[in-house]
């Protein structure tokens, strides 16, 4: 009988009994059911880590509960080495300049849901085009280097990464025309200009991988009230910017660096502390992270491990935090 499945039974005089939140039971058969003290004294509250995650994510309550992890955090963390690798690279391919940026996807509403072995873009307004944004166009090359659409299911659209094995999978709602695309396009071994797009890649140390996946899986979170939300920083339309008309994918972005040492940039006057606001909250927060601002509004610095990423306004009237 497994645990939550037991009838009520009394305490015959001398048995020894344990108390868990699964009920009081003796001692014998606690020990008996396989991982008992695993699941009921070291294992976390699932439920009470699922949703603070959730409070801002945006997840649902069943994604967000898969994504806690067993060591006892919120689990936005803590992925396979693939999946670390790539969300790197998502964040890398999004920010700097050029013929591969894939910023285009942060124009899009989605939730990340940051998992274990995958990361989900779920609830999406417009999933083919967010898709198209990153993965396998008509030509057959996908705009981030490597990336392959795996044959289509049930559930949306889902992606492996060949060089880092890292997968990951766009939900959401939409007419289904990429669907087609994805049947057509070739699922090969990489090609030679994916190869050299790879090789340009500047290169990033382990600390740095791990800012840049950090903010990749918090690249949706946003406040219940209102005050902050890094979807409508990374993406601010013409409502904000009534002087800057057309829609800017990416509002400048300009991301560049080499190993520990890193600054991101961008053109509209966005506060940078609205980046830092994920990495802090209890919660969601990025264990052994540091934050400092230079400046209100323009300059802030967030430092991992031996990793430095400066953020900076460079032009604009200093908009209020979010």
């Amino acid at each position: 009988m497994l645990p939550g499945e037991h009838r009520p039974i009394g305490r015959p005089k001398g048995v020894v009994t344990q108390s868990s939140h699964y009920g009081t039971h003796t001692l014998a058969t606690c020990l008996a059911w396989p991982g008992w003290w695993e699941r009921t004294v070291l294992m976390p509250d699932r439920g009470r880590l699922a949703r603070g995650r959730r409070r801002y994510t945006g997840e649902t309550p069943e994604m967000a509960r898969r994504g806690i992890s067993r060591d006892g955090t919120h689990g936005l963390d803590t992925c396979t080495l693939g999946q670390f690798d790539l969300r790197a690279l998502l964040f890398y391919f999004a920010f700097t300049p050029g013929p591969r940026n894939i910023s285009r996807m942060l124009c899009y509403d989605w939730d990340a849901s940051a998992q274990y072995d995958i990361f989900v873009m779920a609830n999406a307004g417009a999933a083919d085009n967010l898709a198209c944004s990153f993965g396998p166009k008509r030509t057959g090359r996908p705009q981030l280097p490597g990336l392959r659409i795996l044959p289509h299911g049930p559930n949306g659209y889902e992606f492996v990464h060949l060089p880092t094995g890292g997968r990951m999978m766009v939900t959401g709602t939409g007419p289904g025309w990429y669907r087609k695309i994805a049947d057509e396009t070739a699922r090969g071994p990489l090609e030679a200009e994916e190869i050299t797009a790879l090789g340009e890649v500047s290169p990033m140390s382990h600390d740095t991988k791990r800012l840049f996946a950090a903010l990749m899986a918090r690249s949706s979170c946003r406040s219940r009230d209102g005050r902050w939300s890094i979807g409508q920083f990374l993406y601010a339309d013409d409502e904000d910017f009534p002087d800057l008309p057309g829609n800017c994918w990416g509002c400048g972005f300009d991301l560049r660096g080499a190993g520990d040492s890193w600054e991101l940039t961008w053109d509209r006057a966005l506060a940078p502390e609205t980046l830092l606001r994920p990495l802090v909250t209890p919660g969601i927060a990025l264990a052994d992270v540091g934050v400092s601002i230079e400046e209100a509004s323009v300059a802030s610095t967030i430092r991992l491990g031996s990793a430095e990423l400066c953020l900076r306004a460079t032009s604009g009237i200093p908009a209020a935090v979010r």
